[in-house]
């Protein structure tokens, strides 16, 4: 991920009041992970069986730097899909 869009992923959330301090220890610097990690989407899961990915959906994450707190946001919600993050 480049700087250009992690500066633009930063000024977003703070557009959208996203800024709060970590809800665990009151800290209150992240840093945001170089990569897109997917959030696999089922329709039902059933213990006893393989679960079904029906749909994946693409999140950014951010990790405080005290505690590890991690916290995630959807890139599609944020307007983002169409970004590279290469």
């Amino acid at each position: 991920m480049n700087e250009q869009l992690t500066t633009k992923i930063t000024n977003l959330l703070q557009e959208k009041n996203a800024n709060l301090p970590c809800e665990r220890c009151n800290h209150s610097d992240f840093f945001l992970l170089n990569e897109i990690l997917p959030f696999d989407l089922t329709d039902k899961y059933q213990p006893a069986s393989p679960t079904i990915i029906t749909q994946r959906m693409p999140c950014i994450v951010f990790i405080c730097n005290n505690c590890g707190n991690v916290k995630f946001h959807s890139i599609g919600a944020l307007g983002l899909l169409n970004e590279d993050f290469t």
